[in-house]
């Protein structure tokens, strides 16, 4: 299901499953490999980043190619667990909004 949604955000532009949708932003769309290299990023890992953080953050958006971090790569802690329920269909649990190495290990 990773690969399939990577691929359709990179070929189409957006993702669907389970009548939940996001989208890569057009700013995101014009990156390039000079950009990916300048951030310290891979491709797939630009586009899901980038898309997965614009569907949480409805006021402001990231365009990962570019690096960008701060209010813009907010990430609300309970956003996966939905996240994850809503597009795969899958239930987890939160350790907390900060957890520990510890905590996660376990």
């Amino acid at each position: 299901m990773y690969a399939k949604t990577a691929i359709s955000l990179y070929t189409t532009g957006f993702a669907t499953n389970r009548g939940l949708t996001f989208s890569v932003t057009g700013e995101m769309k014009n990156g390039t490999v000079g950009d990916l290299h300048n951030a310290g990023l891979n491709s797939v890992d630009a586009i899901m980043q980038g898309a997965l953080t614009n569907l949480n953050n409805s006021w402001l958006t990231i365009n990962t190619f570019k690096g960008e971090s701060g209010s813009n790569s907010f990430m609300w802690p309970g956003f996966i667990k939905s996240f994850l329920n809503k597009f795969v269909g899958v239930d987890v649990r939160n350790i907390g909004a900060f957890p520990t190495i510890e905590a996660l290990k376990k």
